[in-house]
């Protein structure tokens, strides 16, 4: 079913816990680097302003995220706070991906990523999906949302209270190792609209 193509969004979820969760010795192994004066700010508890998250995937997909503020709870940075943050993911068959969230908390040691007030995501090809609530497990490359949560494009609109994102391989998915596996639970409803191409003449 066409409508499953709202998977696209999983993969740059992923991407951008990626992203954020740093290592505190300069780089996340995914291009992000910080400089020394971003790094003596995080340590000694200061926030920083408008910091840009870009680099390449190892897929070669071009990410590009932003945020207006990242503040550390502790000088420790197991944990950090993520305002107004907003990102581009352009895979390299030309597919853009936009996503937007108000407030993110990120858990450095449990390598974890919240997105506190849910997600907006946009896709180049008509796409569309919000939920009020994301936590990524960046050990696992899993995701768990809770709604409600929309998923709609031109064949129609998914609604549900609930969806779970994981690689196919890690469900037992032989043979699936690049497909992401998505589990929508709790009052599930399917609006199928009919594309002109499934009209009979």
């Amino acid at each position: 079913m066409a409508l499953l193509k709202v998977a696209l969004p999983a993969a740059a979820l992923v991407l951008l816990g990626l992203v954020l969760l740093w290592d505190t010795d300069r780089n996340a192994g995914v291009g992000l680097v910080f400089d020394d004066a971003d790094l003596d700010a995080l340590r000694t508890g200061l926030r920083i302003t408008r910091p840009q998250f870009s680099g390449t995937s190892l897929e070669g997909d071009v990410y590009d995220f932003r945020a207006q503020t990242v503040e550390p709870r502790d000088l420790e940075m197991t944990i950090a706070d993520v305002e107004q943050l907003a990102g581009r993911v352009t895979y390299r068959d030309g597919a853009v991906i936009e996503l937007r969230s108000e407030r993110a908390r990120l858990d450095i040691p449990e390598r974890r990523v919240v997105l506190e007030t849910g997600i907006d995501i946009r896709t180049s090809d008509g796409y569309a999906a919000q939920a009020e609530l994301v936590e990524i497990d960046i050990a696992t490359s899993t995701l768990e949302a809770t709604g409600p949560i929309v998923a709609s494009g031109p064949p129609g609109r998914i609604e549900a209270a609930a969806l779970s994102m994981m690689p196919a391989a890690n469900a037992g998915g032989a043979g699936f190792d690049n497909e992401v596996l998505m589990r929508f639970t709790g009052g599930v409803k399917v609006t199928y609209i009919p594309q002109p191409e499934d009209r009979p003449e």
